[in-house]
């Protein structure tokens, strides 16, 4: 059999536009030339960048956090934003260095959560970096603190638990332990509208004098939702 040859299937004129191509390639079976057609699938959201962000160092807490006052990071859509962003990747890094010995029993969840929020966001921003340097400028933003905004907490997204230790000899490190939440489908992106947002907490309580540590991973797009 002959190898496929790209051509192309070419519509009428339409009043006075050239006709449009149909991308095919020809093949030749049982001695005739037929057009197979192309599936080319592609997304209907005009991507306008790519965005990562990594928290700073959390240490553990004896009280939990509440989501909407206290947690590692917030990230949040403006409500005057006029993109979407899409949550793509998320992960924590954990692991807990000692200089005494420890017993941490606990086992604390942690967990993603969507938010609502109104009012301005003033605390400190933690600069993204962009998969290119001509994607746009961030409209989405992550932040250590919820100052300035009114945050109301919606469904869990996702929890993970942090392993508890029992550390009799000092100067040990524990085993390190990766967490992550990455969807294959373009479907099962977290979507966040203007308004919305995803906050990562540590939804139970820690052990008093807690040493394990942990950071966050995000990564983001920005979508044209006009």
């Amino acid at each position: 059999m002959a190898a496929p040859l790209e051509t192309y299937v070419q519509l009428p004129d339409d009043s006075g536009n050239t006709g449009k191509k149909i991308r095919t390639q020809s093949r030749v079976v049982s001695a005739q030339t037929v057009h197979e057609h192309y599936l080319v699938p592609i997304s209907t959201a005009i991507i306008k960048g790519l965005y990562y962000v990594t928290s700073t160092l959390y240490t553990v807490t004896v009280a939990a956090s509440n989501g909407t006052t206290t947690a590692v990071c917030w990230l949040q859509v403006p409500a005057s934003a006029t993109i979407n962003a899409r949550v793509r990747r998320f992960d924590v890094c954990m692991t807990n260095a000692v200089a005494t010995a420890i017993d941490e029993p606990t086992s604390p969840r942690f967990a993603f959560s969507r938010f609502t929020h109104i009012g301005g966001w003033s605390g400190a921003i933690i600069n993204p970096s962009r998969r290119r340097t001509t994607d746009n400028q961030n409209q989405a933003d992550a932040r250590t603190a919820a100052t300035g905004t009114t945050v109301t907490l919606g469904n869990i997204a996702w929890t993970g638990v942090i392993p508890g230790n029992d550390i009799t000899t000092a100067g040990v490190y524990n085993s390190f332990l990766y967490q992550a939440w990455q969807p294959i489908a373009e479907d099962e992106f977290i979507d966040l509208a203007p308004g919305e947002g995803l906050v990562a907490f540590q939804v139970d309580a820690g052990t008093t004098s807690d040493q394990r540590r942990l950071i966050v991973n995000l990564c983001w797009d920005e979508y044209d939702n006009q």
